[in-house]
């Protein structure tokens, strides 16, 4: 643990070195450049939406043609006929699945910890419900949310209302503005289904850790572990294998 520790202050004590002799690279012919505009907050500008290319080569001619085109493009539309078998088969197992094993209700304790892992001050969704109002509404009578969500358990129903979300679209910088690709989409979704999507998340993973199920070898996707635990086995196992040389 103490080599894993140190492993990862390395990593964090090299990456500050690097930002900060990036930063006096940038800055040695001009003061001005990036960190100052960084930390002024004069960076970011606004996306101006203009004509991007269709799939047919044209380009749009409104701004709602424009709208329409990138978003397609960032969320192609689901199209079953151009699945793979592997893939249809997938598709079959899950819409005819069915089960008369009812779920256990979510406990006001997996609630709590499902809005504790959000983040303060997050931006909320259409419906405008941001994290602070749901904790409040919680801590003051516990008992709404928990039926809420055991209620979508029991009839097996996500609402349709809270996948719907807000896209805020950026322009890739030095990237070609006539190309619908070439957009970042930030899109902001109901907290209320964000948390709902985490209690279904740590009841899925909770069965292969209890069953040991995961390779140990696996780092993504799993708390406490990541592309730097990944790293540090692998020197582990180099240094290793040289000193049994």
């Amino acid at each position: 643990m103490e080599q894993e520790a140190h492993y990862k202050w390395l990593i964090k004590q090299k990456c500050k070195a690097s930002f900060e002799l990036f930063c006096q690279q940038l800055v040695a012919n001009n003061a001005f450049d990036l960190p100052y505009k960084i930390a002024a907050g004069k960076i970011r500008k606004q996306t101006v939406l203009q004509s991007v290319k269709t799939n047919n080569g044209q380009f749009t001619n409104t701004i709602e043609e424009t709208i329409h085109t990138i978003v397609q493009a960032l969320f192609p539309t689901d199209d079953s006929t151009q699945e793979t078998h592997v893939k249809r088969k997938k598709r079959e197992t899950v819409n005819t699945y069915s089960s008369t094993i009812l779920d256990k209700q979510f406990t006001k304790q997996e609630i709590t910890y499902a809005i504790s892992t959000m983040r303060k001050k997050k931006a909320p969704g259409i419906d405008g419900i941001a994290i602070e109002i749901i904790k409040e509404l919680h801590d003051m009578n516990p008992d709404i949310l928990r039926y809420t969500y055991n209620k979508r358990l029991e009839l097996g129903i996500f609402p349709e209302t809270w996948k719907k979300g807000k896209i805020i679209i950026f322009n890739k910088p030095g990237k070609d503005p006539s190309l619908p690709n070439e957009y970042s989409p930030i899109c902001l979704l109901s907290i209320l289904g964000k948390i709902l999507d985490k209690l279904l998340f740590f009841r899925i993973t909770h069965l292969p850790h209890k069953n040991n199920r995961l390779h140990k070898q696996q780092h993504g996707f799993r708390n406490g572990r990541s592309c730097e635990t990944a790293n540090f086995r692998l020197w582990q196992a180099i240094n290793l294998a040289l000193q049994e040389r």
